[in-house]
């Protein structure tokens, strides 16, 4: 599997949180044919079934940037387009006390509804 390993997306299921897909090689879009698109969505959705994750139905690009290709190959799988409200720029973090500091930010920007961008690997 591409990017985190299978252990993230499963643990994230167990805990109750709804796992979308997000592209499978997080290429910078707007390159992608169709085929490229299908096979992308294929691939991601696909990983998620093999660490025995079942998907909720959202697909949110990389970037949060979407082509005609990759929208329509993410709707004939099903999958419901997703983007976020409040983007914590948790990618930014070098270290600890930014962590904190971001995480404080970001918790002081929230409201409720609010769909919060993070990543798991900052």
């Amino acid at each position: 599997m591409a990017g985190p390993p299978a252990a993230v997306p499963a643990e994230a299921a167990a805990a109750g949180h709804t796992v979308g897909l997000h592209s499978f090689t997080h290429d910078p879009l707007g390159r992608w044919d169709f085929a490229e698109a299908w096979g992308e969505v294929r691939a991601g959705r696909d990983a998620l079934a093999d660490a025995g994750v079942t998907d909720g139905g959202l697909y949110r690009p990389p970037l949060g940037r979407l082509n005609p290709a990759e929208v329509l190959a993410a709707w004939r799988f099903g999958y419901r387009l997703a983007g976020w409200s409040l983007d914590a720029n948790d990618w930014r973090v070098r270290s600890a006390d930014e962590a904190a500091r971001c995480g404080a930010e970001t918790a002081a920007a929230a409201r409720p509804g609010d769909v919060i961008l993070l990543h798991d690997a900052h």
